[in-house]
């Protein structure tokens, strides 16, 4: 028996064989044109929220190769809190960006004060964010970078300075 699965972007057969001694699993070997993806790490931050507990979050930028001819950059949200009512923020936006040795080539914006809002934490994968694209056979150089624009409920502030994002490492 076959089954197809997503891994990286890229569908990669899986053989599923049963003998005598059981069931066993093995994937096909990537090829040479298999899908690269590298994402940042370490865009972690506490945000005060104003009478309510406060929101830890990260935000993972990710570059991924899917052929030779084409590049994606999305983001993973991972957040943390406790289940309130109300609000936490009146605005949050997310924009990831695929580069190409620094020189902006496509956006994505996200918007996020909904699921920020209701939820008290994101999906163990990540809340997926994406995505920007660009078909182009130029190599090298591929990244993903992005920030995040939010207002705090509560704070009297309004839009606070631009949360810029650390990039991802670079894919071919």
């Amino acid at each position: 028996m076959r089954t197809w699965k997503a891994i990286s972007g890229a569908l990669v057969a899986t053989a599923l064989t049963v003998g005598a001694s059981g069931a066993t699993a093995t994937a096909a070997a990537p090829s040479a044109a298999a899908a690269t993806t590298k994402c940042s790490s370490g865009n972690e931050r506490t945000i005060a929220l104003p009478g309510k507990p406060d929101i830890w979050m990260r935000v993972m930028l990710c570059v991924e190769r899917v052929s030779s001819s084409q590049h994606y950059a999305y983001a993973k949200v991972y957040w943390d809190a406790s289940l309130i009512g109300g609000n936490r923020f009146d605005g949050f936006k997310l924009q990831v960006r695929l580069e190409r040795n620094d020189a902006v080539k496509a956006t994505w914006t996200c918007d996020l004060k909904r699921v920020l809002n209701e939820w008290d934490s994101g999906p163990t994968n990540g809340h997926f964010c994406g995505s920007a694209s660009s078909t182009s056979t130029l190599t090298g150089g591929w990244s993903a970078d992005g920030k995040a624009d939010y207002d705090v409920d509560n704070d009297g502030k309004g839009y606070l300075p631009a949360w810029q994002l650390g990039g991802s490492p670079l894919v071919s």
